[in-house]
């Protein structure tokens, strides 16, 4: 069933999986949990960046590139977990808090390795973005018979 167009509904469902991914993960092996502002930052980033990339425009020599096929699917995935880390940073900043004492621990990654804690964070906000675009492929649909970029019609 599709209430909107074909790109809202695939960047709703991206955003939607990703965030739904997040909250299980902080349920079960985070501590504490996040607040409700996070999971709202992190839909909205979420759909930002799928819909930024779903518009991105073709380049000067008219070629397109269809970033939701794949590898080129990694370069949304960067910007939306860059995008969160740069929320984290944010937070403290205006909260005055020391830098990194935001994200929650993680049960099996010891903070005390900054960089295999920071790039566990960095993996597992990019993972669960990239479910959500597996999904939003398979979910979301054409409306108008249109077949989308990357796609072939059956």
């Amino acid at each position: 069933m599709n209430f909107f167009p074909y790109k809202i509904n695939f960047a709703v469902v991206v955003s939607l999986v990703a965030v739904f991914l997040d909250v299980v993960f902080h349920i079960t092996l985070t501590n504490p949990m996040e607040s409700f502002d996070y999971f709202a930052v992190k839909c909205l980033i979420a759909f930002f960046v799928t819909t930024v990339f779903l518009n991105w425009p073709a380049l000067a020599n008219g070629r397109v590139i269809n970033f939701f096929s794949g590898l080129w699917v990694l370069i949304p995935a960067s910007i939306f977990t860059f995008l969160m880390s740069l929320y984290y940073r944010w937070w403290e900043l205006l909260s005055g808090v020391p830098y990194g004492i935001r994200p929650p621990d993680i049960a099996f990654i010891d903070r005390d390795n900054t960089f295999l804690f920071a790039l566990s964070w960095f993996i597992g906000h990019s993972i669960f973005y990239l479910v959500g675009v597996w999904i939003a492929k398979r979910a979301a649909k054409p409306t108008s018979g249109i077949v989308p970029p990357g796609e072939t019609a059956v």
